[in-house]
Protein backbone atom coordinates (compact mmCIF):
# COMPACT_ATOMS: atom_id res chain seq x y z
CA UNK A 1 0.00 0.00 0.00
CA UNK A 2 1.50 3.65 -0.79
CA UNK A 3 1.66 6.30 1.42
CA UNK A 4 -1.22 7.99 -0.41
CA UNK A 5 -3.41 5.10 0.09
CA UNK A 6 -2.55 5.36 3.91
CA UNK A 7 -3.75 8.63 4.46
CA UNK A 8 -7.74 7.72 3.15
CA UNK A 9 -8.99 7.14 6.70
CA UNK A 10 -12.25 7.79 6.89
CA UNK A 11 -13.03 9.59 3.93
CA UNK A 12 -13.01 9.02 0.01
CA UNK A 13 -9.88 10.93 -0.14
CA UNK A 14 -6.53 11.20 1.25
CA UNK A 15 -6.28 13.07 4.08
CA UNK A 16 -2.80 14.52 5.51
CA UNK A 17 -4.10 16.36 8.77
CA UNK A 18 -1.09 15.18 10.65
CA UNK A 19 2.04 15.56 8.06
CA UNK A 20 0.42 19.42 8.24
CA UNK A 21 2.71 19.95 10.98
CA UNK A 22 5.11 17.28 11.51
CA UNK A 23 6.62 17.66 7.82
CA UNK A 24 8.69 19.78 9.23
CA UNK A 25 8.33 20.80 13.14
CA UNK A 26 11.51 22.88 13.43
CA UNK A 27 10.31 25.32 11.18
CA UNK A 28 6.56 25.26 13.05
CA UNK A 29 7.24 25.52 16.37
CA UNK A 30 3.66 27.47 16.85
CA UNK A 31 1.48 25.08 15.30
CA UNK A 32 3.18 22.11 16.80
CA UNK A 33 3.21 23.19 20.23
CA UNK A 34 -0.50 23.60 19.97
CA UNK A 35 -1.23 20.07 18.95
CA UNK A 36 -0.80 20.71 14.77
CA UNK A 37 -3.21 20.11 12.21
CA UNK A 38 -5.83 17.21 13.23
CA UNK A 39 -4.25 16.35 16.78
CA UNK A 40 -5.56 15.98 19.89
CA UNK A 41 -6.45 19.33 20.83
CA UNK A 42 -7.56 20.49 17.44
CA UNK A 43 -11.37 21.39 16.95
CA UNK A 44 -14.00 20.89 14.48
CA UNK A 45 -16.46 23.22 12.94
CA UNK A 46 -19.14 23.46 10.35
CA UNK A 47 -19.26 26.95 10.58
CA UNK A 48 -16.57 29.25 9.28
CA UNK A 49 -17.39 31.80 11.89
CA UNK A 50 -16.73 30.05 15.86
CA UNK A 51 -16.57 31.28 19.23
CA UNK A 52 -13.47 32.22 20.96
CA UNK A 53 -14.24 32.46 24.39
CA UNK A 54 -17.39 33.36 26.27
CA UNK A 55 -16.30 36.59 28.26
CA UNK A 56 -18.06 38.03 31.64
CA UNK A 57 -17.28 40.23 34.32
CA UNK A 58 -17.74 39.97 37.93
CA UNK A 59 -18.30 43.19 39.88
CA UNK A 60 -15.45 45.11 41.90
CA UNK A 61 -14.79 42.86 45.19
CA UNK A 62 -16.30 44.73 47.89
CA UNK A 63 -17.14 43.69 51.98
CA UNK A 64 -20.99 42.09 51.80
CA UNK A 65 -23.36 44.41 54.18
CA UNK A 66 -26.20 42.57 54.57
CA UNK A 67 -28.64 42.87 57.11
CA UNK A 68 -30.81 39.83 58.39
CA UNK A 69 -33.87 41.80 57.06
CA UNK A 70 -32.31 42.26 54.33
CA UNK A 71 -30.98 38.43 54.20
CA UNK A 72 -34.68 36.97 53.86
CA UNK A 73 -34.84 38.53 49.66
CA UNK A 74 -31.64 37.21 47.90
CA UNK A 75 -30.32 39.49 45.65
CA UNK A 76 -30.82 39.88 41.72
CA UNK A 77 -27.36 39.47 40.82
CA UNK A 78 -26.55 38.37 37.04
CA UNK A 79 -23.99 37.86 34.70
CA UNK A 80 -24.04 38.83 30.85
CA UNK A 81 -22.10 37.13 28.26
CA UNK A 82 -20.44 38.18 25.35
CA UNK A 83 -18.07 36.03 22.59
CA UNK A 84 -15.25 36.78 20.91
CA UNK A 85 -15.09 35.26 17.55
CA UNK A 86 -12.30 34.29 14.76
CA UNK A 87 -13.06 32.06 11.28
CA UNK A 88 -11.41 29.47 9.70
CA UNK A 89 -9.89 30.37 5.98
CA UNK A 90 -8.95 28.27 3.06
CA UNK A 91 -5.58 27.40 2.39
CA UNK A 92 -5.17 25.69 -1.54
CA UNK A 93 -2.69 24.62 -3.77
CA UNK A 94 -2.56 23.11 -6.85
CA UNK A 95 0.26 20.37 -7.89
CA UNK A 96 0.73 19.66 -11.59
CA UNK A 97 2.97 16.66 -12.99
CA UNK A 98 3.73 16.73 -16.38
CA UNK A 99 4.75 13.88 -18.53
CA UNK A 100 8.25 15.13 -19.57
CA UNK A 101 9.00 16.12 -16.06
CA UNK A 102 8.82 12.61 -15.09
CA UNK A 103 10.47 11.28 -18.48
CA UNK A 104 13.55 13.94 -17.43
CA UNK A 105 13.88 13.18 -13.43
CA UNK A 106 13.78 9.50 -14.41
CA UNK A 107 16.81 9.86 -16.81
CA UNK A 108 18.78 12.02 -14.15
CA UNK A 109 18.08 9.84 -11.03
CA UNK A 110 19.04 6.55 -13.26
CA UNK A 111 16.18 4.50 -10.68
CA UNK A 112 14.32 1.96 -12.94
CA UNK A 113 11.64 0.27 -9.86
CA UNK A 114 11.00 3.61 -8.19
CA UNK A 115 10.53 1.61 -5.05
CA UNK A 116 7.66 -0.53 -7.34
CA UNK A 117 5.80 2.72 -7.75
CA UNK A 118 5.01 3.96 -11.33
CA UNK A 119 7.06 7.35 -11.88
CA UNK A 120 3.92 9.40 -11.59
CA UNK A 121 3.08 8.03 -8.09
CA UNK A 122 6.37 8.59 -6.85
CA UNK A 123 6.53 12.38 -8.82
CA UNK A 124 3.33 13.08 -6.51
CA UNK A 125 4.75 11.78 -3.51
CA UNK A 126 7.47 14.00 -3.60
CA UNK A 127 5.81 16.99 -4.83
CA UNK A 128 2.69 15.85 -1.86
CA UNK A 129 5.35 16.20 0.53
CA UNK A 130 6.66 19.43 -0.37
CA UNK A 131 3.22 21.20 -1.17
CA UNK A 132 2.54 19.86 2.45
CA UNK A 133 5.98 21.78 3.94
CA UNK A 134 4.44 24.86 2.57
CA UNK A 135 1.18 24.66 3.98
CA UNK A 136 2.49 24.07 7.39
CA UNK A 137 4.79 27.23 7.08
CA UNK A 138 1.86 29.15 5.33
CA UNK A 139 -0.22 28.03 8.63
CA UNK A 140 2.28 28.72 11.12
CA UNK A 141 2.76 32.52 9.47
CA UNK A 142 -0.69 33.09 9.24
CA UNK A 143 -1.27 31.83 12.75
CA UNK A 144 1.63 34.36 14.23
CA UNK A 145 0.49 37.18 11.98
CA UNK A 146 -2.62 36.77 10.24
CA UNK A 147 -5.43 40.05 9.99
CA UNK A 148 -8.62 39.40 10.85
CA UNK A 149 -11.29 39.68 8.03
CA UNK A 150 -14.71 38.43 8.70
CA UNK A 151 -17.57 36.27 6.49
CA UNK A 152 -18.74 38.22 3.79
CA UNK A 153 -21.86 37.86 1.82
CA UNK A 154 -19.74 37.72 -1.51
CA UNK A 155 -17.61 34.92 -2.46
CA UNK A 156 -15.07 37.50 -3.78
CA UNK A 157 -13.60 38.01 -0.37
CA UNK A 158 -11.05 35.96 1.26
CA UNK A 159 -12.22 35.04 4.89
CA UNK A 160 -8.79 35.48 6.99
CA UNK A 161 -8.29 34.10 10.50
CA UNK A 162 -6.65 36.25 13.31
CA UNK A 163 -3.32 35.65 14.18
CA UNK A 164 -2.18 35.42 17.66
CA UNK A 165 -0.14 39.02 17.29
CA UNK A 166 -2.88 40.53 16.48
CA UNK A 167 -5.73 38.38 19.58
CA UNK A 168 -2.33 39.28 21.99
CA UNK A 169 -2.49 42.90 20.78
CA UNK A 170 -6.26 43.48 22.41
CA UNK A 171 -5.05 42.40 25.56
CA UNK A 172 -1.90 44.07 27.37
CA UNK A 173 0.53 45.68 25.30
CA UNK A 174 4.02 47.50 25.61
CA UNK A 175 5.48 49.41 23.31
CA UNK A 176 9.50 49.50 23.81
CA UNK A 177 9.69 52.71 21.78
CA UNK A 178 12.69 50.88 20.30
CA UNK A 179 14.91 50.23 23.05
CA UNK A 180 16.20 46.81 23.73
CA UNK A 181 14.47 44.17 25.62
CA UNK A 182 15.63 44.24 29.15
CA UNK A 183 14.52 42.32 32.07
CA UNK A 184 12.75 45.52 33.19
CA UNK A 185 10.70 45.87 30.33
CA UNK A 186 9.63 41.96 30.83
CA UNK A 187 8.58 42.50 34.32
CA UNK A 188 6.67 45.62 33.34
CA UNK A 189 4.78 43.83 30.91
CA UNK A 190 4.29 40.09 33.09
CA UNK A 191 2.76 43.43 35.70
CA UNK A 192 0.55 44.34 33.18
CA UNK A 193 -0.56 41.06 31.93
CA UNK A 194 -1.60 40.07 35.20
CA UNK A 195 -3.27 43.55 36.20
CA UNK A 196 -5.31 42.63 32.58
CA UNK A 197 -6.61 39.24 34.01
CA UNK A 198 -3.93 37.01 32.95
CA UNK A 199 -3.83 33.65 34.63
CA UNK A 200 -0.59 32.32 33.45
CA UNK A 201 -1.51 28.63 33.01
CA UNK A 202 1.18 27.82 30.41
CA UNK A 203 2.81 31.12 29.03
CA UNK A 204 5.31 30.65 26.42
CA UNK A 205 7.87 33.91 24.82
CA UNK A 206 7.88 33.78 20.91
CA UNK A 207 11.07 35.93 19.61
CA UNK A 208 12.59 35.39 16.52
CA UNK A 209 16.44 35.69 16.54
CA UNK A 210 17.64 39.04 17.22
CA UNK A 211 15.09 38.53 20.34
CA UNK A 212 16.33 35.15 21.21
CA UNK A 213 20.24 36.53 21.51
CA UNK A 214 19.36 40.18 23.06
CA UNK A 215 17.28 38.19 26.27
CA UNK A 216 20.05 35.52 26.36
CA UNK A 217 22.76 38.66 26.60
CA UNK A 218 20.68 40.51 29.53
CA UNK A 219 19.68 37.74 31.84
CA UNK A 220 23.62 37.09 31.18
CA UNK A 221 24.63 40.32 32.20
CA UNK A 222 22.26 40.66 35.13
CA UNK A 223 23.66 37.38 36.14
CA UNK A 224 19.63 36.48 36.42
CA UNK A 225 20.27 32.88 35.51
CA UNK A 226 20.82 29.36 37.29
CA UNK A 227 24.20 28.22 36.60
CA UNK A 228 24.15 23.98 36.17
CA UNK A 229 27.30 22.53 34.60
CA UNK A 230 30.81 22.77 35.00
CA UNK A 231 33.10 23.41 32.84
CA UNK A 232 30.19 24.59 30.52
CA UNK A 233 30.75 27.79 28.33
CA UNK A 234 27.97 30.04 26.79
CA UNK A 235 24.47 30.87 27.66
CA UNK A 236 21.29 29.89 26.31
CA UNK A 237 18.26 31.04 27.67
CA UNK A 238 15.51 28.52 27.12
CA UNK A 239 13.32 29.66 30.02
CA UNK A 240 12.73 32.64 33.10
CA UNK A 241 11.06 32.11 35.70
CA UNK A 242 9.37 34.75 37.18
CA UNK A 243 6.92 36.21 39.91
CA UNK A 244 4.12 34.95 37.82
CA UNK A 245 5.56 31.13 37.11
CA UNK A 246 8.04 29.67 34.75
CA UNK A 247 8.07 30.85 31.04
CA UNK A 248 9.42 29.27 28.24
CA UNK A 249 11.18 30.76 25.34
CA UNK A 250 10.76 29.48 21.85
CA UNK A 251 12.66 31.01 18.48
CA UNK A 252 10.18 31.31 15.95
CA UNK A 253 11.70 32.85 12.42
CA UNK A 254 8.00 34.01 11.45
CA UNK A 255 7.76 36.62 14.71
CA UNK A 256 8.58 39.86 13.32
CA UNK A 257 12.15 40.92 14.28
CA UNK A 258 11.30 43.88 16.89
CA UNK A 259 7.91 41.49 18.60
CA UNK A 260 7.95 39.44 21.50
CA UNK A 261 4.66 37.22 22.10
CA UNK A 262 3.77 35.66 24.93
CA UNK A 263 1.26 33.07 24.61
CA UNK A 264 -0.74 30.59 27.15
CA UNK A 265 -0.80 27.95 24.82
CA UNK A 266 -3.80 26.55 27.61
CA UNK A 267 -6.30 28.03 25.23
CA UNK A 268 -4.92 27.83 22.17
CA UNK A 269 -6.32 25.12 19.48
CA UNK A 270 -6.18 24.92 16.05
CA UNK A 271 -10.12 24.55 14.59
CA UNK A 272 -10.65 22.79 11.34
CA UNK A 273 -13.49 22.67 9.02
CA UNK A 274 -14.07 19.46 7.29
CA UNK A 275 -15.91 19.49 3.26
CA UNK A 276 -18.33 16.09 4.14
CA UNK A 277 -17.07 13.15 2.58
CA UNK A 278 -13.72 14.36 1.96
CA UNK A 279 -12.41 15.59 5.12
CA UNK A 280 -9.76 18.44 5.37
CA UNK A 281 -6.25 18.66 3.63
CA UNK A 282 -7.36 16.33 1.57
CA UNK A 283 -5.69 15.22 -2.16
CA UNK A 284 -8.07 15.41 -4.76
CA UNK A 285 -7.28 14.92 -9.00
CA UNK A 286 -8.58 17.53 -11.27
CA UNK A 287 -9.67 17.30 -14.38
CA UNK A 288 -6.51 16.98 -17.34
CA UNK A 289 -4.90 19.79 -19.05
CA UNK A 290 -2.68 18.41 -21.31
CA UNK A 291 -0.08 16.35 -21.04
CA UNK A 292 -0.04 16.79 -17.26
CA UNK A 293 -1.71 15.23 -14.42
CA UNK A 294 -2.86 17.64 -11.95
CA UNK A 295 -4.29 17.95 -8.29
CA UNK A 296 -5.20 19.66 -5.54
CA UNK A 297 -4.42 20.13 -1.68
CA UNK A 298 -7.48 21.68 0.17
CA UNK A 299 -8.21 22.66 3.99
CA UNK A 300 -9.99 24.99 5.70
CA UNK A 301 -8.82 26.06 9.19
CA UNK A 302 -8.56 28.91 11.65
CA UNK A 303 -7.32 29.89 14.91
CA UNK A 304 -9.08 29.49 18.23
CA UNK A 305 -6.87 31.76 20.45
CA UNK A 306 -8.68 31.99 23.40
CA UNK A 307 -9.41 34.80 25.44
CA UNK A 308 -7.37 38.02 24.48
CA UNK A 309 -6.36 39.06 27.69
CA UNK A 310 -4.70 35.43 28.29
CA UNK A 311 -1.57 36.85 26.48
CA UNK A 312 0.11 39.84 25.57
CA UNK A 313 2.78 41.55 23.61
CA UNK A 314 6.15 43.59 23.81
CA UNK A 315 6.30 46.09 20.37
CA UNK A 316 8.26 48.24 18.90
CA UNK A 317 11.28 46.32 20.61
CA UNK A 318 14.91 47.38 19.19
CA UNK A 319 15.65 45.96 16.32
CA UNK A 320 19.57 46.07 14.58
Amino acid sequence: MSNLAKNIKDFNYPNYNGEIYSAIMTNTPFLSLIGGVGGVKALQTKNSLFPTCSLYKYPVASQPAISEKESLTAPDDSYLKSNETNVTQIFQERITISYDSVLSKARLLNINSYYELSRIEYELIFQTARTLEKISRDIEYTFLNGIYAGPSSTPTTARKTRGMIEAASQGAKIDAEKEPITKKIIDEALEAAYSNRAQFKDLYFFVNSYQKLAISETYFEQKAYHYHYENFYGINIESIDTDFGNIKIILDRFIPHDVLLAADLSVIAPVEQLIPGKGNFFLEKLAKNGAAEQYQIFGEIGLDHGPSFMHFIISNLKYN
